[in-house]
């Protein structure tokens, strides 16, 4: 039988595609953060098409995880736990990359598919409480990929990674500044040609509640007004929520940047969030939409403590 110590602590880390993110916790269950660390690293910027990345986003990337070996070595640690998603997964550099990511690390890094960042996601949404018997569809956007999940407390009724992330999106299609309304179509159209599918699945599943985690529901909560961060999850107001995207798509980058709630490393990326999000609910009726801070780390934690 293994003894825990009181004082000993586990750390996940997400090696995204635009952040990566950091959390620590207390080892027991159910868990409380400690620590919560989100920086943008925009490690797949300039090399998604060309599935390469390049060597200034290296460089950052090796910033931030100097500052988060940092920020570990002062914790007791049981475990830490670090994936990469899907900007490793896609480069043919990769474990060139990693190699570097790797140096003087105090862990060593794996590489996911996307369907299991989707069971990650869905495992940190779990761990705050807020599913219960209906089934939901959880959405998880990412830079380079977007994860769907249909499931309620219980299990999972379908999951699946789609390579239409934001950062992807911006890649292919760039945007003015402002955007124009032709811009928007493309991406818009990029969305609902990818994801043709969902219908079938929101159907068979009868969803009618979405709950989008972390990164731009984050600051999409925030903007509308919620700024109480001792829940991980709320529920947003459709109206609110869609008047929120509706202004943020039509104005310039340094009229975003002083709205409060928005965050520097979102500026850029939160247009194409809300063109999708926006696709979501034109074409699907759902009745509630929820925020929910935790996901692809807190899932990691939750699977450390609890398998």
């Amino acid at each position: 039988m293994v003894v825990k110590k009181e004082n000993q602590f586990l750390a996940a880390l997400d090696l995204g595609t635009n952040t990566f993110n950091l959390v620590i916790a207390k080892d027991s269950s159910p868990f409380t953060l400690v620590v919560r660390i989100e920086k943008g690293v925009f490690l797949g910027k300039g090399g998604l098409a060309a599935k390469k990345i390049v060597p200034e986003a290296v460089e950052r990337a090796q910033k931030v995880l100097s500052e988060y070996s940092d920020i570990l070595s002062k914790y007791e640690l049981s475990h830490v736990k670090c994936v990469a998603t899907e900007a490793i997964r896609n480069a043919n550099n990769a474990s060139e990359v990693l190699k570097h990511l790797e140096i003087n690390a105090p862990f060593t890094v794996e590489t996911i598919p996307g369907e299991r960042e989707a069971e990650l996601v869905y495992k940190g949404v779990k761990s705050t409480g807020i599913l219960n018997e209906e089934n939901c569809m959880i959405m998880d956007i990412g830079g380079g990929s977007v994860e769907f999940i249909i499931g309620n407390s219980n299990t999972i009724h379908w999951k699946k990674s789609y390579k239409i992330g934001i950062s992807r999106a911006l890649e292919m299609f760039p945007l003015s500044d402002p955007p124009l309304e032709e811009e928007m179509k493309k991406h818009y159209s990029f969305f609902k040609e990818n994801l043709r599918e969902l219908t079938h699945y929101i159907d068979q599943f009868e969803i009618k509640s979405l709950i989008g985690t972390a990164g731009s529901f984050d600051s999409w909560r925030k903007m509308i007004g919620d700024q109480d961060r001792t829940n991980p999850t709320s529920r947003l107001s459709l109206k609110d929520l869609k008047a929120s995207i509706k202004n943020i798509n039509s104005i310039s980058a340094q009229k975003r940047a002083i709205i409060n709630g928005m965050e520097e490393m979102r500026v850029e990326t939160i247009v194409p969030a809300g063109i999708l999000v926006t696709y979501l609910l034109d074409y699907f009726n759902f009745e509630s939409i929820y925020q929910c801070s935790y996901s692809l780390s807190e899932g990691v934690l939750w699977e450390l403590i609890n398998e």
